[in-house]
């Protein structure tokens, strides 16, 4: 495990004595043991679900965020990764027995994971309770201890993390708040893993920062997700599964679809679809999450041409849903990631869908609405992308499959069985039988073991 300097030191004495405590804690075992990580998954999942409310609360005064949005995109994603890893931690656990190889026989061959250490989390306002306790669980469950770093621009829900998880167990996880000047202490550290979600652009500072102290990391960040629509039947369950993954959260995810590739032919009835379906995501919208977002909203309609146009309100921050009729693939709504309702659609040839996507970097999720399931198969052939859905959007996302980006939109992935390898060391293991005999001291036995193995990698 990585230890401590003192450069915090100069930073905040506080924040030096909270990461000193945590790694005194580890250092001392108890997380190692498989009984102690589900009696704090347990305790951990008693403490949310008392303090639920309060988390409710907290959504509602930063977002806006409604409660029965937030129970279904945060909180019960949290229980239902919390009881997943209760069910399934100890086969994990078990060691993974190999075949060892002629040159190793006779032997044991296995291995075992073991927890890497000290965990940092930097969590982002947009989910800022699921996106904080997620990693959390995969970090406990693997046996390490946590610094969480929650975004400053969801204040109210950092504040009750810190009183609930700390109020919970502060030995095992300490939740760090402030600024800029909290967030180059934290990285100034040596840490066994740095766990990142947000935008590519700070993502490469953590990354590179992360490579002055040789610390590894898992970058969740973001990018322009494709919807293809391509002979996809019912264009109104299409544009309300499309409006779906694009007003959760009024669009301020990562996974939302960004832009729209539809079919030579269909765009018409693809955007009557999706103005006709509008209405029934038009209320109890999330806010912007500030005054800069909304703005910056705003500047991308400059100069485009608008075939639907939504409410707009600045004092409120409320954006509405605004769709684009084929920006300019270089003004900024089309070279930066949206995280708003804004939904450019493009016409075009199939073919040219493929070539449009693999011309830009590598979407951390792709949407595909057809009906050719040999367009699908296409797609998931030819296409790279972190991960995606047909016929849906978001629902990839819940659930047990591992979630990740792929180049420019992260590297890494977790939930599920994937965020325990993820937060572990796979340790192997060679052990030698008592009889072990040096072959290089037997002629004759290393020439038949010769024999076999070349045998065997000619075959």
């Amino acid at each position: 495990m990585k230890t401590a300097k003192n450069v915090l030191s100069m930073t905040n004495k506080s924040l030096l004595e909270d990461i000193q405590s945590l790694s005194a804690f580890y250092e001392g075992g108890l997380t190692k043991n498989v009984s102690y990580r589900k009696f704090l998954l347990r305790g951990l999942k008693k403490q949310l679900q008392e303090h639920e409310e309060e988390l409710l609360n907290s959504l509602y005064l930063d977002l806006n965020k409604t409660r029965q949005e937030a129970l279904f995109s945060e909180i019960l994603l949290v229980y239902s990764e919390i009881d997943l890893m209760l069910s399934k931690l100890d086969d994990w656990t078990r060691e993974k027995k190999v075949m060892p190889s002629i040159l190793q026989m006779p032997a044991k061959a296995y291995s075992i994971y073991e927890p890497l250490g000290r965990v940092l989390i930097f969590s982002p306002w947009n989910y800022p309770v699921l996106l904080s306790l997620q990693p959390l669980i995969g970090a406990l469950a693997a046996g390490n201890v946590v610094a969480m770093k929650p975004s400053r621009s969801s204040p109210e829900t950092a504040k009750s993390l810190k009183k609930i998880l700390e109020g919970w167990n502060d030995r095992v996880v300490k939740v760090l708040l402030g600024g800029e000047e909290v967030q180059q202490g934290l990285m100034d550290e040596p840490w066994d893993l740095i766990f990142f979600t947000g935008s590519t652009r700070v993502g490469r500072m953590i990354a590179q920062k992360a490579g002055k102290t040789l610390s590894p990391s898992i970058l969740e960040l973001g990018g322009k997700s494709p919807a293809l629509v391509m002979e996809a039947g019912d264009m109104d369950k299409v544009a309300q599964r499309i409006l779906f993954g694009k007003y959760m959260n009024s669009g301020q995810t990562c996974i939302a679809p960004d832009y729209i590739l539809v079919e030579k032919g269909k765009k018409k009835e693809l955007v009557e679809a999706l103005i006709r379906g509008y209405g029934d995501f038009n209320t109890d919208r999330v806010r912007c999450v500030n005054l800069k977002h909304y703005q910056r909203l705003h500047s991308y309609l400059k100069d485009q041409t608008l075939l639907f146009e939504g409410e707009k309100d600045e004092e409120k921050l409320l954006f509405g849903l605004h769709i684009v009729d084929e920006p300019s693939v270089s003004s900024p709504l089309m070279k930066e990631e949206i995280f708003g309702a804004i939904l450019p659609v493009f016409e075009m040839e199939p073919e040219d869908m493929f070539l449009f996507i693999k011309k830009r970097p590598k979407p951390l999720a792709l949407y595909c609405f057809t009906e050719n399931n040999d367009f699908w198969k296409k797609v998931v052939k030819e296409l790279s992308f972190g991960g995606g859905m047909k016929d849906g959007t978001l629902l990839h996302l819940a659930g047990s499959l591992p979630f990740g980006g792929v180049g420019e939109s992260g590297w890494g992935a977790y939930h599920g069985k994937k965020s325990f390898t993820s937060f572990s060391h796979e340790k192997s293991i060679l052990e030698k039988s008592r009889g072990y005999v040096n072959p290089f001291k037997k002629s004759r036995l290393l020439d038949w073991a010769m024999e076999l193995l070349l045998k065997k990698v000619r075959h």
